[in-house]
């Protein structure tokens, strides 16, 4: 038929088939057992990395979370203009009157010790 033609080139491909399948078995083969292995020990370290991750996001998350609270209570409180900080961020005269203080201290340091 002409589809198969004299066969030459289906018996080669056939034999190179037969040829790889030789060299697959003999050279794979003897490793199966080793890729086996490998792979059981990667899915074995994967699982515990994963397991480790999760504590860890668990441990680090409820510490995150507080700190993130304790910084929410810090800024609120500098932000209170009742306080000292939060006076000095919100009262613009006050923080004035303090640069003008520390400027002239630095001019006259003896000034915090005598009395003009």
């Amino acid at each position: 038929s002409e589809a198969t033609g004299d066969g030459r080139d289906l018996k080669r491909l056939l034999a190179a088939l037969s040829a790889f399948a030789e060299k697959l078995d003999r050279d794979v083969s003897p490793v199966l057992p080793d890729l086996k292995r490998i792979a059981g020990k990667v899915e074995k370290a994967a699982d515990e990395a994963g397991a480790a991750m999760t504590d860890a996001r668990d441990i680090l998350g409820g510490d995150v979370r507080a700190a993130v609270a304790n910084v929410r209570v810090f800024t609120s409180a500098l932000r209170d203009p009742k306080g000292t900080v939060g006076a000095l961020l919100t009262d613009r005269e006050l923080y004035d009157d303090l640069v003008a203080f520390m400027k002239d201290v630095k001019r006259h340091p003896w000034k915090l010790i005598m009395k003009e």
